[in-house]
């Protein structure tokens, strides 16, 4: 590596620390260092003596006076202000400036040859790179185990969850069996224990959202730090295929946990959308009446639910009208086969996956918009009945979605269909 390339690395490693390049400490700013260090790399290049000796006393009276009257006074003056990332990369820059000094000043007092910058060996670069690499993969083999430990707990807190929702279905219909008996105690406690089931649910699902969040949605988890594969551009070539095998087989637990996990939620939410259902159906049979109150708060809880719906329709048939187009550009005729069959691999399931999901969007729909009927029912007044307006609007978005979705669907099968054409023909013209 020559000196030059190792300023620049080490550029890069700042920019990947501090995500800008030009933190706001100033680091960097107009430096001049590295137009400097690839003079001095020409002048070495060129075997003329003077000149390598006069870019390198410029090169190191450059970089001297930024380490000196720039990088180390914008550090000092904004520290308090500085970023854990930003110290670590002012740290980064200080040593990296230190080394390429102590090359320059051997080189202009003629204690070492001009040439390569070898203050790390090849051996070093190659120890660091792997340890960066190793860790990625142990993050992820360390996440695999912790998902597997967060998913007995998960179990553990979900277990009383499906005699819940029985209980919530079984105090509904003594609600109604109270209500024809005439038993105004009885109808009450009924209608008491079935929210009671719903209240429980509610509670667990609450737990097992508030760790999901922290522990696996953070950005600060390990989980989200370890999704992006480890970049292998620094490594030695002869090590990269291997690496890659490993950081994929560490992934697949990772995976195959937070579906396990997801499952779980799933689970969970499902039984408390049952227990909802059969809250309102014990209130139905009230003998004291609907609260109109209580019958809007459950109505606005409701609009809640039909706008996340909402948003994972768009999701879906956003990535349905999109496939085609993708088709499309595979398609060219300057783009390779390859290129073409892995978009159709890619595709394909991918399609079919948002599909399943918009699906799944409309029967939500469907029993959202039915429970909000039964909500607004029998209840005097217009509050709630204009907040059940706005959820049908809500849902209303999902039928015209549904409409174009079938339309982009049956577009991306015909570029299917094509793409697939395309690939058989120019496997059999080789």
């Amino acid at each position: 590596m020559d000196i030059s390339k190792y300023w620049l690395s080490v550029k890069k490693q700042s920019k990947e620390l501090t995500g800008v390049s030009k933190i706001s400490a100033g680091i960097f700013h107009g430096s001049g260092i590295a137009s400097s260090l690839e003079s001095y790399i020409k002048a070495v290049d060129s075997g003329n003596e003077k000149k390598i000796q006069k870019s390198a006393a410029s090169a190191l009276k450059k970089t001297e006076k930024y380490l000196n009257t720039v990088h180390k006074k914008e550090v000092a003056t904004g520290k308090k202000a500085m970023t854990k990332e930003q110290l670590k990369s002012a740290s980064i820059v200080s040593d990296a400036l230190e080394k390429i000094i102590a090359q320059l000043q051997d080189v202009v007092s003629g204690k070492a040859d001009a040439g390569s910058f070898d203050r790390d060996s090849e051996k070093d670069v190659y120890d660091k790179v792997m340890a960066k690499a190793e860790a990625h993969v142990d993050m992820r083999i360390r996440v695999a185990k912790d998902a597997k430990g967060y998913l007995t707990a998960y179990k553990k807190l979900a277990a009383p969850v499906p005699k819940l929702e029985q209980m919530g279905k079984k105090y509904a219909k003594e609600a109604e069996k109270t209500k024809k008996s005439g038993s105004m105690m009885e109808n009450m406690n009924a209608i008491s224990l079935a929210n009671r089931a719903l209240d429980e649910i509610k509670t667990i699902s609450a737990k097992i959202e508030t760790h999901y969040s922290k522990h696996i949605l953070s950005g600060k988890s390990e989980f989200m730090q370890c999704r992006q594969d480890f970049k292998t551009n620094d490594m030695p070539k002869q090590y990269v295929a291997d690496y890659k095998k490993r950081q994929n087989a560490a992934w697949k637990p990772v995976t195959q946990a937070a579906e396990a996990l997801n499952k779980v939620r799933h689970d969970v939410k499902a039984a408390m959308e049952s227990a909802s259902e059969h809250v309102d159906v014990a209130e139905g049979f009230s003998m004291k009446g609907k609260d109109p109150a209580k019958q809007l708060e459950k109505i606005n809880e409701v609009e809640k639910a039909a706008i996340k719906v909402v948003g994972a329709a768009n999701t879906a048939s956003d990535r349905v009208e999109n496939a085609p187009m993708k088709l499309e550009k595979a398609m060219g005729d300057k783009i390779p086969a390859g290129v073409l069959a892995k978009t159709v691999s890619l595709l394909e399931p991918e399609v079919k996956k948002r599909m399943g999901q918009f699906a799944d969007a409309e029967k939500s729909a469907k029993k959202l918009k039915a429970r909000v009927v039964a909500l607004a029912k029998g209840v005097e007044g217009d509050a709630v009945p204009k907040a059940a307006s706005k959820v049908d609007t809500l849902l209303d978005e999902i039928n015209t979605l549904a409409r174009k979705v079938a339309t982009d669907y049956k577009l991306f099968t015909t570029k299917m269909v094509e793409a697939k054409k395309k690939l058989a023909k120019e496997t059999q013209d080789v």
